[in-house]
Formats: C-alpha cells, sequence, structure tokens
C-alpha cells in the first residue's frame, strides 16, 4: 500500500472510509495501525481491559477481501471500533470493572455489537469503566485505573473513561461507551473529545442495564461526522429492549445547518450547581461563538429540583438489587459504590415510587425551560479534569446522602432521556480540555448534531492533540 500523506491515527473514521473504498487502503493494514498505536501507548493509558486480536485480525481479512470484490459497501466496512465492557460481546469477558463477574462471557451481542459488525466494523476491544458505570472515574478493582492522556495524573473522566483516553489519544477513531448520568459526556468534556447521548430509545440497550432507562449507549469520537457514522450504523429497534425506538425518517438526515437555531444559555440550570469560575469563563466564550453564524444566544429561565435527588434513587435501588444477590459482595465491590447499595438498603417502601413521581416533575419542569429555544447549552462538567486516584472533583468529596452532585448538569438528560452532546469547548488556564453541552429537544437527536456541527465549524478540535498523542 502507497505511504498515507497524513498519519493514520490523525484520520477521522469518514476519512479513513473513503481511502477504504477507493482501495487506497487495506482494513488489514489499518488495524494494524491501530494495534500498534494501542501498543505504544497504551501502557500508559490503560485504556483497554480485554483485546482479542486474532478475532479482529480474521474480521480484518475477510473485510480486505470483501473489500476487493464488491462496489458497494456497508457503512463502517473495515473501521475499527472499540466498546465499553459495560456492553456485552459473544465470546468476549463482560466484567462491567467488578469483581462479582470477573468470569462472565456471555454467549450472545448486545444488539448495537450485533448493528456494528453487520455494519463492517472491526472490533478492537473493550475498555475500561467504572464498576457497574456507578462513579464519574475511570477505576475499580480488578483493572488499574485509566488516566487522562492530557495529563496522565488526572483522570479521564467516567464511566466511559477507557473509551474516552483511548479516542483523545488517536488509538482508533470510533469508540462506543454508555451513559446512565452522564458518562459518555463527562469522559469527553475531560479528553478533549466529541460525545453523543441520543435520545433515550433511539439507539437499543441490552441486557436491562441495573439502573433501567435512564441509561443509553452512544458513540465518542474527534468529530461531529464520524459520530453520526455511528450513530446511523446502531440506531433502530430491538425486542430485546422494551423502550427502544423504531428507525425513522431523521436517520436521513445530514450535518447541513439548515434553519438558524436559538440557542439558550443556562450556565448552571438555574442555580442548582455551582461551576468553576475557569470552567465558566471558556463555556461562556464558546457559546458565543455560535453568534458568528448568526445564530441568536438568549438567557433561558430554569427552575427545576435538583436531579441528583431522583437520579441517585435509581443507582441506590437499581444497582443495589444487581449486587445484593452475589454472597459476600460487601467485600468484593468498590467501597464507594458499596456505600451507596448500603444507603439503598435503608430505603423505605416508596423510594420507587418516589423515584417515578420526581422524574416526572422533573420533566414538566425541564420542558418549560427547553420550550423557550432549540438547543440548551450549558457546561458539560462543573470543573475541569481531576486528579486520578479520586471519585469525584474535590469540592464533591464529601456526599452524605450518595447524590454524586456533580453529575446534575449532565444528569437531568438521563431522568428525561433528551438527546444531549458534549463538544470540545476550549481549555482552562491548565491545559485542561473543558466540554460545552448541547441538550435538544426530545427526539431532536440530528438538530443536536447539526448544533454541534455548526460550532465545529466555527471552533474546530480535531487538530488539538495532547502531547501524549503527538509525541
Amino acid at each position: 500500500m502507497p505511504q498515507q500523506p497524513t498519519q493514520l491515527w490523525q484520520m477521522t473514521a469518514v476519512e479513513l472510509r473513503q481511502l477504504i473504498v477507493k482501495r487506497k487502503l487495506s482494513p488489514v493494514e489499518l488495524l494494524d495501525h491501530v494495534y500498534a498505536r494501542m501498543e505504544k501507548l497504551d501502557p500508559k493509558l490503560r485504556a483497554f481491559v480485554h483485546v482479542d486480536e486474532t478475532k479482529a485480525r480474521a474480521q480484518a481479512k475477510r473485510a480486505e477481501a470483501a473489500a476487493k470484490r464488491r462496489r458497494v459497501l456497508p457503512p463502517l466496512h473495515g473501521l475499527p471500533v472499540s466498546v465499553k465492557d459495560l456492553v456485552m460481546v459473544a465470546g468476549m469477558p463482560f466484567t462491567r470493572g467488578s469483581a462479582l463477574f470477573k468470569n462472565a462471557v456471555p454467549p450472545e451481542n448486545a444488539p448495537t455489537v450485533d448493528r456494528l459488525l453487520a455494519a463492517g466494523a472491526i472490533l478492537t476491544g473493550k475498555t475500561n469503566t467504572s464498576e457497574m458505570g456507578w462513579k464519574g472515574a475511570c477505576s475499580n478493582r480488578i483493572f488499574p485505573e485509566t488516566l487522562n492522556p492530557w495529563d496522565l495524573a488526572r483522570s479521564p473522566g467516567g464511566s466511559s473513561g477507557g473509551a474516552a483516553a483511548a479516542c483523545a489519544a488517536g488509538i482508533g477513531p470510533l469508540h462506543v461507551g454508555s451513559d446512565g448520568g452522564g458518562s459518555i459526556r463527562m469522559p469527553a468534556s475531560f479528553t478533549g473529545i466529541f460525545g453523543f447521548k441520543a435520545s433515550h430509545g433511539r439507539l437499543p440497550v441490552y441486557p436491562p442495564p441495573p439502573v433501567g432507562n435512564v441509561s443509553h449507549v452512544g458513540p465518542m469520537t474527534r468529530t461531529v461526522a464520524d459520530a453520526a457514522l455511528l450513530y446511523r450504523a446502531m440506531a433502530g429497534s430491538d425486542d430485546r429492549d422494551l423502550y427502544s425506538l423504531p428507525a425513522d425518517a431523521t436517520l436521513d438526515q445530514t450535518l447541513r445547518r439548515g434553519r438558524k437555531l436559538t440557542i439558550g444559555w443556562s450556565p448552571n440550570l438555574g442555580g442548582v450547581i455551582k461551576i468553576d469560575a475557569e470552567v465558566a469563563r471558556v463555556c461562556e466564550a464558546a457559546v458565543r461563538k455560535f453568534e458568528a453564524i448568526g445564530w441568536e444566544v438568549v438567557p433561558v429561565k430554569v427552575e427545576i429540583d435538583d436531579p441528583m435527588d431522583t437520579l441517585a434513587l435509581h443507582f441506590k435501588l437499581g444497582i443495589g438489587q444487581a449486587v445484593m444477590g452475589f454472597p459476600d459482595w460487601r467485600n468484593q465491590v468498590d467501597q464507594g459504590l458499596r456505600r451507596i447499595v448500603e444507603q439503598g438498603e435503608k430505603l423505605g417502601p416508596f423510594a420507587l415510587g418516589q423515584a417515578f413521581i420526581g422524574r416526572g416533575r422533573l420533566w414538566d419542569q425541564f420542558r418549560k425551560a427547553m420550550a423557550q429555544c432549540d438547543i440548551l447549552a450549558t457546561p458539560t462538567t462543573p470543573t475541569a479534569a481531576f486528579k486520578a486516584g479520586q471519585d469525584c472533583p474535590d469540592p464533591w468529596l464529601e456526599v452524605a446522602d450518595g447524590a454524586v452532585r456533580w453529575f446534575t448538569l449532565t444528569g437531568i438528560c438521563n431522568l428525561t432521556g433528551q438527546p444531549a452532546a458534549s463538544v470540545p469547548a476550549g481549555f482552562d488556564r491548565n491545559g485542561l480540555p473543558v466540554g460545552l453541552q448541547l441538550i435538544g429537544q426530545r427526539y431532536a437527536d440530528w438538530t443536536v448534531l447539526k448544533a454541534a456541527k455548526a460550532f465545529e465549524d466555527v471552533a474546530p478540535w480535531q487538530d488539538r492533540w495532547p502531547d501524549l498523542a503527538a509525541a
């Protein structure tokens, strides 16, 4: 194969696909490049927890042969994709960051994995997570903690921190994470990549997650177009997911800008959370960039209850039920998770009803705020990346009631099911990435993607790489 003008790790999935279609790049060559980069960088990042190179290389060889004989190739043909270890892959360990599941090997794929493979993707491996996705860091008791490629002394966030770190370092262009309270968007913010949580039901989830239908799967990429490529491939109903939605005409939409949008701005959701001054500064400057394309940016009045009171109930009840059936679970799980489950044990008989009623009330409150705009913009996280070894940023370390309140900005969208994305907004004074969250109306996934692409056009981030990646 001829030498590529740009290093392969710097190229987007859309660009790589064009090379494969034109037979200027072999799927085998591309996979070799990804694994060579993984071998070089992952000992520092510790993003991957399960890799089956033999199986992946067999897939790549079949993809190479198919590319030679077929004119029309599926949308992800020959493209490397990783999935988080909360996503089930047949024949691969499904440890979920937990000693409770250290020997679990499922016989079937999750719906999203079936669709990735049907679209021609090659599975490079599974990425690290916090235990059962319970916290916004990427550490657990069975694998080394994943580190942030922008600063190895910092966390990439979580729980999809392995996917975020791998993406930010250029170990493959496409990654699939999951999001039960911000677990795609928060690590995307901390590592300077794009993360998209679609409307609940657009991307099917199976097996049913412990926290029920607040949990989503979604793409984590370096560009909006790459995320749209993944989103299209994974979307649509699946009978294994009771809440999944049929694919509809919206999947045929493009990222073309279209009509002018009104961007609402609420830096702290009406005061339910305090934002670091540096993050607020970066995001305030970022949201004004929409005015450069003629879109209106308006302040939005938000009056909502604290979402974390309700989201915490889902986690305490759901994950509690998932772990309490195991013998000696208290000595096997992450001690922070143990505290949350023990708090769930003390809840009264009406706690589940409180969770449902609280969620309905939040939806009613938040839809009124969303009625003022097409897209609501907030910071993705209240701080930039915190130190590795911690479960939370410093101001939120001691939370007596187990409601991890630094999730507030992202967690609201898990409760309402609305689409939301984190776009790289810039950097703080320490050189750490900061994310801007874009929240859409219910089921308006493509409006969010178009707004994210419009922002990417005026504030491009694709060529900004951490020193670790560029070395």
